[in-house]
């Protein structure tokens, strides 16, 4: 019976006569026998075989050699990417479809692309139908802070024309935030004389019933309104709301994922007064800049 040896000390104590089987194939030879021994190398032991129990390898033909080279070819075919053009290690790292196999990265972009077009073809259905609409409302509100249990200290309305139809301080019942009032520069003293929100309700149900109002953020600004409005007469679930915000990411395709904290400041690239009126303004000089865009005006 043969004998097992366990080499230790590395590689330096391994015979000349002893090879592993890349070691074998590299030489145009295999094993015809079991392996006689093994040495540590790294974090596993490694199986050696006697060079003297081997025979030739058996060299391809010419045949099997273009077959191995179709078979090749056909694998890389399969795992290439029709984007991009790389070679994948894996199927599991692919994806098939009728239009084209792609690799995971580049599915994952084709899908982001084909949202983001979807996306921007439903904004500008709506800015065109705003553009459209005769009774179009632009709204803006400051505020006494940035929670949506903060309250409104001023609210401003005018038609997308530019005209003002609505403008007034707003008496809070709590506090302002010290980043609020340097924000919007609206103080306490400011607001001493100005109505509360029960007392220009009325008004306001009048004037915003069965239309559309845009404003700017819609996520931020709507639970602050519904917030101020409770338990006067203007129902603000009754209103419809839209997000100017949120239409005119979708329109420069740029995805959620990658939320940029947009403003108006940062859309018109340049400074704003941050009051309710001159906000309604900047939002109609937006609304303009795109009918432009889509050749409506």
């Amino acid at each position: 019976m043969k004998t097992f040896t366990r080499i230790t000390g590395g590689w330096n104590n391994v015979p000349n006569n002893l090879k592993t089987k890349t070691q074998l194939k590299e030489m145009g030879l295999k094993p015809t026998a079991e392996p006689v021994a093994e040495v540590y190398s790294g974090r596993q032991w490694i199986l050696l075989y006697d060079e003297k129990e081997t025979v030739k390898r058996k060299t391809a033909t010419p045949k099997q050699l273009a077959a191995l080279e179709k078979a090749r070819i056909k694998k890389e075919q399969v795992l290439t990417c029709d984007r991009c053009g790389e070679i994948q290690g894996r199927k599991n790292q692919m994806e098939y479809t009728d239009d084209g196999q792609y690799c995971t990265q580049c599915y994952e972009k084709i899908l982001l692309d084909a949202r983001l077009r979807e996306e921007k073809e439903g904004a500008i259905k709506k800015f065109k139908r705003w553009y459209e609409d005769k009774q179009l409302l632009i709204m803006d509100v400051e505020t006494t802070g940035v929670d949506p249990d903060d309250q409104i200290v001023e609210i401003g309305i005018k038609d997308k024309s530019g005209n003002t139809l609505f403008h007034s301080l707003v008496k809070p019942t709590c506090g302002l935030m010290p980043g609020a009032v340097k924000a919007h520069g609206i103080t306490e003293k400011m607001l001493e004389d100005a109505p509360l929100t029960q007392e220009i309700s009325k008004e306001l149900s009048e004037l915003l019933k069965g239309k559309t109002i845009i404003i700017f953020n819609k996520e931020f600004f709507y639970p602050i309104i519904h917030n101020s409005f409770k338990n006067t007469e203007l129902n603000i679930k009754e209103l419809h709301f839209e997000c100017l915000k949120h239409e005119h990411q979708n329109y420069i395709e740029w995805p959620y994922e990658f939320e940029s904290r947009f403003t108006i400041q940062d859309i018109l690239e340049r400074d704003i007064a941050r009051r309710a009126l001159e906000d309604c303004s900047d939002i109609i000089e937006i609304l303009n800049n795109i009918w432009g865009s889509l050749k409506l005006k």
